[in-house]
């Protein structure tokens, strides 16, 4: 957890992040065993400590002008628990966005009318992934996510089942934010800046790409097909220099 904890602080320490989705599989998934309730006990409090621990780095010094959400995969009761600022809902899930946002503003709602903390100023972040621009439409006209995680753009470890001709592409992210911005209407798409990502408008969705993005791709799906941002795991964590690859990835993002 320390040498996670370490490359999250050093990487929004740039002010260039956006999103944190806290996204730890539990042991008994990953080796098909099943854990006693202590084990799930154990792992659930895992996950909302290290989730506490990312929040508290918006309130450091460094962090003044860093105003990054943080979401947890699939794990409403951590979130809740965490103060996290809301969900990513699997795909296969994602009809169940409008009762967790539900759920979330209640919980914060009873927080605050028994003065344990108000958190009604942050906007419930709730969030999917598709593997389709059919999908992806489909979800938001639905269930109104505030953003997408869009791939498998290249290989990863994160699905080694995946051979090339499996993937979705680096196109994939940029045709999905195209169709959702031609069903805005007009005044909602002047309210849309190209590449901006901002949580406290409604009018659409950020589209991350996401899936082996490295420093090498990173600018393909945004500068050439049209995606808000990307997504990474290794690329950041396992990085002997977290902030320098951080900044270097927002620098290839922003070059046209």
């Amino acid at each position: 957890m320390k040498d996670t904890l370490r490359a999250i602080r050093s990487a929004v320490s740039t002010q260039c992040v956006d999103l944190i989705s806290v996204r730890v599989s539990p042991p008994y998934l990953q080796n098909n065993e099943i854990c006693s309730s202590e084990e799930k006990s154990e792992f659930q409090d895992r996950v909302v400590q290290l989730t506490r621990r990312i929040i508290a780095l918006r309130t450091e010094k460094l962090m003044s002008k860093s105003n990054f959400a943080i979401v947890i995969n699939d794990n409403v009761q951590a979130a809740l628990d965490s103060g996290a600022d809301g969900v990513h809902v699997k795909e296969m899930n994602v009809d169940q966005i409008p009762a967790i946002r539900e759920q979330i503003l209640r919980h914060r709602l009873d927080l605050k009318d028994n003065n344990v903390g108000n958190m009604l100023n942050r906007r419930i972040v709730i969030g999917t992934s598709a593997h389709t621009v059919h999908s992806a439409h489909v979800a938001w006209k639905k269930y109104s996510p505030d953003y997408f995680f869009v791939g498998t753009c290249y290989l990863t470890g994160s699905h080694p089942e995946k051979r090339t001709e499996d993937l979705e592409g680096p196109q994939l992210p940029g045709l999905v934010r195209a169709t959702i911005l031609r069903d805005l209407t007009q005044k909602d798409k002047a309210l849309v800046t190209p590449g901006q990502i901002d949580y406290h408008s409604s009018s659409k969705p950020a589209i991350f790409a996401i899936g082996g993005i490295n420093l090498e791709n990173c600018s393909e799906p945004v500068t050439q097909y049209g995606a808000d941002g990307v997504a990474m795991i290794r690329t950041v964590l396992q990085a002997e220099n977290p902030y320098e690859i951080t900044r270097q990835i927002q620098k290839c993002l922003t070059q046209s």
